[in-house]
């Protein structure tokens, strides 16, 4: 859409025109084009002329009572054209104007001029049809029966997502009632297992906070060797008190006096060794 004639040269009225210096509103700001504009004035203010300006981009052709003329259009867009771009027809147009019912309407004044044709009906229009048609049948629709094209397509889409979003939630509350009782659950939870834990307030918020450190890319899995090492600190127990050891009454006063009683004898007749394991046998030495 154009916004405005950024600037008109050589063009009839407009000899060095410049919109942003004399389009403004109250405010002395710049104004522009809306979606729908009037344009009104006497004969010769320059409807005609800007008329013919965009009717080059339609045409493809600038009227020829004009020398050197400049003009440029801002676009809604923020692209600009001059007078070099319009015999590219770079912006789609229709213009109405004396230009041209002098080309296309000199019946109506001249009743021996032909008639030229402006809209044809035929060609182009059965091509856009099938053009429409086949873009119909690639969209699809449910006629009530089936559906078809895109549309079937669409239908089984959101199907897809309905049972996707199911499966997501109930994976979802599976997993919460998993952590749950891995937290707080009674006697299994990590609450209820302080003794190898170290926490008896663990709740579900601990746990999650346990998660998201170990799967963060800090984390480091300890080696075997280290895990079996907090293993068994862990499952360490206090044992109890060793009971009282009682030294045994050796009587070694006793045992050093038989002892110097039975080596201080002659050696020789048959009762000294009959005596010796008596002696022996009475001390608890035999």
């Amino acid at each position: 859409m154009i916004l405005k004639f950024k600037e008109i040269s050589n063009m009839a009225v407009f000899k060095s025109f410049q919109w942003d210096d004399i389009v403004l509103d109250q405010n002395g700001r710049s104004i522009v084009f809306k979606q729908v504009n009037i344009l009104y004035g006497r004969n010769y203010s320059g409807k005609t002329t800007l008329s013919r300006i965009i009717r080059a981009y339609e045409t493809g052709v600038l009227s020829d009572k004009y020398k050197h003329p400049t003009f440029r259009l801002v676009l809604d867009d923020g692209n600009e054209l001059t007078e070099a771009d319009y015999p590219q027809k770079p912006l789609i147009a229709r213009v109405f104007n004396e230009d041209f019912v002098r080309d296309n309407l000199q019946f109506a004044v001249n009743p021996d001029s032909d008639i030229l044709p402006f809209a044809i009906l035929g060609e182009d229009n059965a091509k856009i049809e099938a053009e429409i048609t086949e873009l119909k049948k690639i969209l699809g629709a449910n006629d009530g029966t089936k559906s078809t094209g895109l549309y079937k397509q669409m239908l089984i889409d959101r199907d897809a997502l309905i049972k996707a979003n199911e499966s997501s939630q109930a994976a979802k509350t599976a997993l919460e009632k998993q952590k749950t009782a891995k937290a707080t659950g009674r006697g299994t939870g990590i609450k209820y297992q302080f003794n190898r834990f170290g926490q008896q307030n663990y709740n579900i918020r601990d746990l999650n906070k346990d998660i998201e450190y170990v799967c963060s890319d800090s984390y480091v899995v300890p080696p075997e060797t280290e895990l079996a090492m907090y293993e068994e600190s862990i499952t360490e127990q206090k044992k109890s008190d060793a009971r009282e050891i009682k030294a045994p009454n050796l009587r070694l006063q006793d045992l050093i006096k038989d002892c110097k009683e039975l080596c201080g004898r002659k050696i020789g007749t048959s009762e000294k060794n009959t005596g010796i394991s008596k002696k022996c046998c009475s001390r608890g030495l035999g």
